[in-house]
């Protein structure tokens, strides 16, 4: 299964508004303050994180 990493809550909120499929949540390993939302990849989510200007 391929991950898509995204680090920015508001479009990890954006992204599961569009139907993408959220695998898990953890803390970043370099900076403990940020989280890292992991989401299943597939045809559309590059296109949807582009619109977000990701």
């Amino acid at each position: 299964m391929k991950l898509k990493l995204v680090r920015n809550f508001i479009h990890a909120n954006a992204l599961l508004d569009m139907g993408h499929k959220l695998i898990r949540i953890d803390r970043d390993k370099n900076d403990r303050s940020f989280m890292v939302f992991l989401f299943e990849a597939n045809d559309t989510i590059i296109s949807d994180l582009r619109k977000l200007n990701v």
